[in-house]
C-alpha cells in the first residue's frame, strides 16, 4: 500500500473546477512530501495509512514498510498509553497540539518529539481518522540541557563566590543581579539591591570618576578595568573596594548587553 501522497492524480481536460482542485491537491501533497516533519495519516484502528520523507527520515521506516500496520510500533512501551487517550480525544473532535512525548525509532531508540494531532474528517464531516505531525526536538533539548547546566554553574559561580559580584545592565547600570558577598559588604540583602542602579551605591564624591571610567569600558576603550572605590554602607563609613570590571561581551552586534563587575576585597 503507498501513502495517499505518493502519487499525484492527472489533470483532466475540460473541467476548470475540477483541473483546480486536483491541482490544489498536488501542490498540499508536495508540501506534505517535502516537509522535514513527520506526517502520518492513521485510521480510527490506528492503522497507518499514509507516510511521508520526512517520518521516513525521522523515524527510519520507508512508506512500503509501514503502511498497513499499527501506529503503536512507534510508541516505546510505557507510552502505549497515550493512543487510546489521543483516539478519545480525537473522536470527540478535539486537536492534540505540540504535546510533547516520546517514540521509537526503527533502530529502537527512543527520541523527544512534539506532537500534533488532527481529526480527518470525510465528506459528510464523520471524522474518519487523524493526521500526526512529528518534530524531532532532540537538538531543542540538548540545547535546553546544555543552557540550563551553564545557568547552573554560572549561579554557582555567581553566588557562591567569596568575593563580591555584580550583573548589570550596560546602559542603565540597573543591577540584575548581586550575590551575598556583595550584600554583605554593604550591609543589604540581595534582593534589597537588585533594581537599584550600581552609582547609587558609589560613593558621592567618586561617581564622576566612575561614570568616566566607565564609559570608557563600554566604548570598547578598555576589556577590563581594576581601580580602588569607596561605596556606601546602609551604616557606618564608606567602605574600599578593589573593582575588577570585566566586559561580559553577550553581544548584540557589537553592544554589549551585560557588565559584570567583581569586588575582589574591601576594607571599611
Amino acid at each position: 500500500m503507498q501513502p495517499v501522497w505518493a502519487s499525484t492524480p492527472a489533470v483532466t481536460e475540460g473541467d476548470p473546477v475540477r483541473d483546480r482542485q486536483v491541482m490544489e491537491l498536488a501542490y498540499l501533497a508536495a508540501i506534505v512530501e517535502s516537509s522535514d516533519d513527520a506526517i502520518i495519516g492513521k485510521n480510527l484502528a490506528g492503522i497507518v495509512m499514509s507516510w511521508n520523507r520526512g517520518a521516513e527520515a525521522i523515524f527510519g521506516y520507508s512508506a512500503e514498510e509501514i503502511v498497513g500496520r499499527s501506529i503503536s510500533i512507534l510508541f516505546p512501551p510505557d507510552r502505549l498509553d497515550e493512543e487510546a487517550s489521543i483516539i478519545e480525544r480525537l473522536k470527540r473532535g478535539e486537536r492534540l497540539v505540540h504535546h510533547e512525548t516520546v517514540r521509537r525509532r526503527k533502530d529502537g531508540t527512543d527520541i523527544p518529539v512534539s506532537l500534533t494531532v488532527s481529526p480527518i474528517r470525510d465528506a459528510n464531516g464523520v471524522i474518519v481518522g487523524a493526521s500526526k505531525i512529528l518534530r524531532d526536538i532532540s537538538e531543542r533539548r540538548k540545547t535546553q540541557l546544555a543552557l540550563a547546566l551553564s545557568e547552573a554553574e554560572f549561579r554557582a559561580s555567581f553566588e557562591g563566590a567569596a568575593v563580591g559580584k555584580v550583573l548589570a545592565e550596560p546602559e542603565t547600570r540597573r543591577m540584575l543581579r548581586v550575590n551575598a558577598a556583595f550584600a554583605r559588604m554593604l550591609g543589604y540583602e540581595p534582593q534589597e539591591l537588585v533594581g537599584r542602579l550600581a552609582p547609587e551605591v558609589t560613593w558621592p564624591e567618586e561617581r564622576d570618576a566612575d561614570a568616566a571610567w566607565y564609559t570608557i569600558l563600554v566604548s570598547g576603550g578598555s576589556q577590563a578595568q581594576v581601580r580602588e572605590q569607596r561605596c556606601l554602607r546602609t551604616n557606618g563609613p564608606p567602605i574600599e573596594v578593589l573593582v575588577t570590571e570585566p566586559l561580559a561581551r553577550v553581544l548584540a552586534g557589537e553592544r554589549p548587553t551585560k557588565v559584570d563587575a567583581e569586588f575582589p576585597y574591601h576594607r571599611v
